[in-house]
């Protein structure tokens, strides 16, 4: 279950929400329970059950409104481990009760005992759908104990003790359903209100987009009438005029392209875009890209080079000029003075297309949201010197469409990179594609940390990954990774630096940094099996360095699958 944190969160507070009904109907059941058995059982050990279970309930109604009051002061892992705490001295004592009172009581007595505590776990199923874990504890505290009291009353007993124990499995898979229904329901709440809010926020940034160039025209067209109102006007009347009219005209190509751009997402969030595979050479590609915006890297002073290449990918060539013609129109709009390398490298089975440049670069913390529309990180004020904001969100819709990949690399004032990963030329490219395009969209949420002081291993094992569709951050040491500002999905760390640091270390100091428990994967290159042993836990898997590829590949699925 890949639910984000609102939906765990949701889901805990409905349990506690739960605890104050909960505990009422139990101490109210607990008292009847007493008052009808009081005759038959020891007076001293009945006295001592209820005075614990009382305890009990007190403690966790106390807990509950104590979280109302702290809920934010605390993560959601201590409220979670609290939970627990809180609910299950309660059930131990509800499966202690049928252990002190079956051998001193009737076969009617026994029954509305078992009816009762068969039942509550189906009720508490409703407060405790979303911590499962909780709920089949606190469900085997109470069955567990009456099937073995039904069992220790003779083979009559051992059969409905039996008839417990497959109504507890039962119970279990009925609970497992009901927790995936409800968790899936919350979430696409949460989903559909993001993306009623991301659609509202277009909305309102396209109309204000699509009205500064329609002022302009507007405003431009009365100028222009104003000069050549009269009969016969001066030759400065119709210079200033032309003047407008230019204006106007290049106010009419910003509509256009942004009119395009818009119908290019709306194609893409339909799926009216079809992509028509075929072998692409990158040399011809770099040269339609060189052509259509040389000319204006040169009118700005920029150093635009392409790197001449004989390789030949398998993509759509229409689609694909686009997405990195739009890398490459990002970094002419952005780089106000410096270099801008556009090239290509082969790796295993796949392309990588670089487009470097030396601009004022992007901070950690904002690559997601570049591929967001409308978003302009240098451009608050939505200049229109610095675009609509579109470009990078169309590539990055247009890459997914291909089952490619779209990377960023950057740190503020050191430039940017943006990397494509691509399939080379294969016959079978397009039918492997199209069934690694949806898990690619799916793995791009989750952001991995890869911190190795070896700069060709650090390179080669985040071209690795990237190639499954995750998003990197490579940092070659301790002191790099602390500065990060956003918290990772996972961290991969070498165990041997030269900093007197081993990698245990550092992924404990950044778990502390970041205040997250972040699942990780050490890579050891040692051999001492006692070593390895103590840096693994149930949050760090180590690795062989260098891992084997699958089973590296496997690891991080199955870790992150666990968040």
């Amino acid at each position: 279950m890949n639910w984000r944190r609102e939906t765990y969160s949701t889901l805990l507070d409905q349990a506690y929400k739960g605890a104050i009904p909960t505990s009422l109907f139990t101490t109210t059941a607990a008292l009847l329970f007493v008052l009808m058995l009081h005759q038959q059982l020891p007076v001293l050990g009945l006295s001592i059950w209820l005075t614990l279970f009382l305890t009990a309930q007190i403690f966790r109604v106390g807990f509950s409104l104590y979280r109302n009051r702290k809920k934010d002061n605390k993560p959601y892992r201590y409220w979670k481990k609290y939970l627990y705490i809180s609910m299950l001295p309660s059930s131990f004592l509800w499966g202690l009760f049928p252990l002190l009172t079956f051998h001193h009581i009737d076969n009617m007595e026994r029954t509305i005992i078992t009816i009762f505590l068969s039942t509550a776990p189906t009720g508490q199923l409703l407060s405790l759908v979303g911590t499962l874990r909780a709920w089949l504890a606190s469900m085997l505290c109470m069955l567990l104990p009456l099937s073995f009291a039904w069992f220790s009353m003779g083979n009559d007993g051992a059969i409905l003790g039996v008839i417990g124990l497959l109504y507890a499995t039962y119970l279990y898979a009925l609970a497992k359903k009901f927790h995936q229904t409800t968790g899936d329901a919350i979430e696409l709440r949460f989903q559909a209100d993001a993306a009623s809010k991301a659609k509202s926020t277009f909305l309102a940034t396209a109309s204000h987009d699509l009205r500064q160039p329609l002022h302009a025209i507007t405003m431009s067209i009365a100028a222009a009438q104003t000069r050549l109102t009269e009969e016969y006007p001066s030759k400065e009347d119709i210079s200033s005029a032309l003047k407008s009219l230019k204006t106007a005209d290049t106010s009419t190509e910003g509509l256009s392209r942004l009119l395009n751009a818009l119908l290019d997402i709306s194609k893409l969030e339909s799926g009216g875009i079809k992509p028509n595979f075929a072998k692409v050479s990158i040399n011809t590609l770099f040269k339609q890209v060189a052509n259509t915006f040389g000319p204006i890297a040169k009118e700005k002073g920029l150093d635009l080079r392409f790197v001449p290449s004989s390789l030949h990918i398998h993509s759509d060539p229409i689609l694909l000029q686009r997405i990195v013609g739009n890398l490459v129109s990002n970094a002419v709009t952005h780089v106000p003075t410096g270099r801008i390398l556009v090239g290509c490298r082969r790796h295993k089975d796949r392309i990588i297309i670089n487009v470097f440049d030396t601009g004022p670069g992007i901070p950690p913390e904002k690559f997601r949201d570049i591929f967001k529309e409308f978003n302009q990180l240098d451009n608050p004020g939505r200049q229109s010197w610095a675009g609509q904001g579109l470009g990078l969100s169309i590539a990055d819709r247009m890459a997914r469409t291909l089952g490619h990949t779209l990377s960023v690399s950057s740190l503020p004032d050191q430039g940017s990179r943006f990397s494509l990963e691509v399939s080379s030329t294969t016959e079978d490219g397009q039918q492997e594609t199209a069934a690694n395009s949806g898990k690619i969209q799916n793995r791009r949420s989750h952001l991995i940390v890869v911190i190795i002081p070896n700069s060709v291993i650090l390179d080669e094992t985040s071209i690795q990954i990237r190639q499954w569709g995750y998003r990197v951050l490579a940092f070659l040491s301790f002191e790099e990774a602390k500065e990060l500002k956003i918290r990772p999905q996972m961290i991969i760390c070498a165990q041997n630096f030269v900093q007197g640091l081993n990698g245990k270390e550092i992924i404990n100091m950044l778990h502390g940094i970041w205040k997250t428990d972040a699942p990780a994967i050490l890579l050891a290159s040692g051999t001492d099996p006692a070593h390895l042993g103590e840096a693994e836990d149930n949050k760090t898997v180590i690795l062989s360095n260098p891992p084997d590829p699958q089973d590296f590949k496997q690891t991080i699925q199955d870790l992150l699958s666990k968040t």
